[in-house]
């Protein structure tokens, strides 16, 4: 009998892929850049895209033209799978202010054709109480209004210090997700195939970003080590991470993300390496 000689967690699961996998270009700010991005994803064959509406205010610059938003991406042959945002989820006035924009974005990714919102606004230790609260709330009402749902992205901020686990731990399934992003989440110390199997019932989105802690790196003028790096470069086990998600069944959205300069590499290793289906 022959014996494989592949390690388990580099052998593909037999199970197919349920999930979308598309990608998370970095711009430089503007609307022309996402654009011109846009267009290098379609180029390379990437039919699903996230940006940061924070950054961009995509939404407010289509505001009453969603349509042309639409035409455009469709001319791209690409769709639109959801935005990130940041704003305060602690103090009456903010959560107000945040309740309204997050609305406003909602409908736009509904209407987009997209799922989920990636919230990146990470709370103080002190402030999980409320931010949770608050983060349950927003999550329910925008689910019950558009369809659209709300995650945590955590950063290594958030990842070192286990907020996240505050966070979802003590908000409803339901209403507040998970969007996983591998590399901040192993730059914080945890190892995301843990991560995912803690919380794979709360995985909304999947961001693949590779991290190399001895890579140097420098910080306002000091050096340090530990960054982002191309995927394969890195020390994160993506094939086990796959095959995680295809063994259960994962049917959400699976994000390469790195510069854009980066963008054909990470093409080519997620799909040559990992056999993912864009």
């Amino acid at each position: 009998m022959a014996v494989s000689l592949i390690p388990a967690t580099v052998r593909a699961s037999d199970k197919p892929q349920k999930f979308i996998a598309g990608y998370a270009p970095f711009t430089t700010g503007t609307i022309e850049s996402y654009w011109q991005v846009c267009d290098e994803c379609s180029a390379l064959g990437f039919r699903y895209v996230e940006t940061s509406n924070t950054r961009l205010q995509i939404v407010q610059a289509y505001s009453g033209r969603i349509s042309e938003f639409k035409e455009e991406m469709e001319k791209r042959k690409l769709s639109l799978a959801g935005l990130g945002m940041t704003g305060s989820f602690t103090g009456k006035a903010a959560q107000a202010a945040t309740r309204d924009e997050h609305l406003l974005v909602a409908r736009f990714v509904q209407a987009a054709g997209g799922n989920y919102i990636s919230t990146m606004t990470e709370p103080q230790p002190s402030e999980v109480d409320e931010y949770a609260k608050f983060a349950n709330e927003l999550g329910r009402l925008l689910r019950e209004e558009t369809g659209v749902r709300l995650g945590f992205h955590p950063h290594a901020g958030s990842a070192r210090s286990q907020v996240y686990r505050g966070m979802l731990d003590q908000t409803d399934p339901e209403n507040f997700g998970f969007i996983l992003d591998t590399g901040w989440m192993r730059a914080g110390g945890e190892d995301p195939l843990a991560a995912l199997n803690t919380y794979r019932s709360r995985v909304i989105t999947l961001h693949l970003k590779d991290f190399d802690p001895n890579a140097e790196v420098g910080r306002e003028g000091r050096r340090g080590r530990g960054r982002p790096v191309a995927l394969g470069r890195g020390v994160i086990d993506f094939h086990a991470i796959v095959n995680r998600l295809k063994e259960t069944e994962f049917d959400g959205q699976v994000l390469g993300e790195l510069g854009l300069e980066g963008a054909e590499e990470m093409r080519d290793y997620m799909v040559d390496k990992l056999g993912l289906r864009l």
